[in-house]
């Protein structure tokens, strides 16, 4: 619905003449999830203590098929909370057996009974499985299943990515549970936006290629290591670096190349870089590009300040997604009344002056 209303809202500036339909300027900022700040699960702790407890588990195998316990199984299916959770059916079923057994034998038994024995044995097994291998098991694959990719999440919002905000009052460079909003913007109008869990724009809708603002440095221009900076010579098809070394074409190759001496050209990469380079370099470009800073950045400074939304008020990504959402309609209704008020307003005043105008001609 939300999503909808913002494709209404955009076909309702067009018609208008609201917007610029020649340019959509995308950014991003982070805002802090309505997660408690201490919930943090990592990735890697996670990995470590499930690869500690696969090991556990295959030892347990191990000594149960010492005893003629379980059946064989294969060891991947043992490494599993669905495996485990088996192990402890065939243990539960030999202890119930032995039970039955040791029902039959006479009270006393000289050196005592060796059935009680196993069974005290199992049971100890049984217990280290059903209260503390399987729910571990289990809690690992689940936390790997809500990992989904990122490393980490808040226990109280799986959605939410521990990430560092701009707001660090207490400047120890604290993670905090927050989501990486993108919009897209045109004329200070949000016409559509995404939730995103990582805490950078390069994994989203970075425009330029990812070398452009770097080249753009001094340092990368007079870096002489840079196949960027050599003279290219197109009619015999060689490069010359800046000590006079030739490297000369030598054949197509597609493959990683960690040696030195060598420089590798990409005919198709380049071209494409080229292409991009020059429209974000020429004149009406570079206006494009530039109108990035005041078309889509106010966007995030209203939402932040104007409207005091620094922090989601809501868990879960599709319930943060609507209430973003909400708040960026808002937005767009305000400036659209704003906008279409001082218009008016304008349009008012110049009638009243045209009235003034003819009453001192007809005087």
């Amino acid at each position: 619905m939300i999503k909808k209303s913002f494709l209404y809202f955009t076909n309702l500036l067009e018609q208008e003449g609201l917007i610029n339909e020649g340019a959509i300027f995308i950014d991003g900022t982070k805002i802090e999830a309505d997660a408690n700040r201490y919930t943090f699960v990592w990735r890697k702790a996670v990995e470590k203590y499930h690869e500690k407890l696969k090991a556990q588990a295959v030892e347990l195998y191990d000594e149960l098929i010492a005893k003629e316990v379980v059946k064989a199984m294969a060891k991947e299916q043992v490494q599993t909370s669905q495996g485990l959770a088996e192990l402890a059916q065939e243990t539960e079923a030999e202890i119930e057996k032995l039970t039955e057994e040791i029902a039959r034998e006479p009270k006393a038994i000289p050196g005592g009974s060796p059935r009680k024995a196993r069974r005290r044995g199992l049971k100890k097994l049984l217990h280290k499985l059903r209260k503390d291998y399987v729910p571990r098991m289990k809690k690992y694959e689940e936390a790997k299943a809500i990992f989904a990719g990122r490393n980490s999440y808040s226990k109280t919002d799986h959605d939410a990515t521990f990430m560092h905000m701009k707001e660090d009052h207490m400047r120890n460079g604290q993670l905090k549970p927050g989501y990486n909003i993108q919009v897209a913007t045109t004329d200070q109008y949000v016409v559509d936006f995404a939730l995103y869990p990582n805490p950078t724009d390069f994994k989203q809708y970075y425009i330029p290629y990812t070398m452009y603002e770097k080249e753009q440095t001094r340092k990368y221009k007079n870096d002489p290591s840079k196949l960027a900076n050599w003279f290219y010579d197109e009619q015999d098809d060689y490069y010359l670096d800046q000590n006079g070394v030739r490297f000369s074409f030598k054949y197509y190759s597609r493959g990683k190349d960690k040696t030195t001496g060598q420089g590798r050209y990409n005919p198709n990469w380049q071209y494409l870089k080229e292409k991009v380079k020059a429209v974000l370099q020429s004149p009406e470009g570079s206006h494009i590009y530039r109108m990035r800073k005041y078309d889509v950045e106010p966007i995030f400074g209203h939402l932040k300040n104007v409207f005091g939304m620094r922090r989601t008020h809501l868990r879960g990504k599709k319930k943060v997604e609507t209430d973003v959402g909400i708040a960026f309609m808002m937005m767009n209704l305000s400036k659209y009344w704003n906008r279409r008020w001082s218009k008016d307003q304008f349009c008012l005043s110049e009638k009243k002056k045209t009235v003034k105008q003819l009453k001192l001609r007809v005087s």
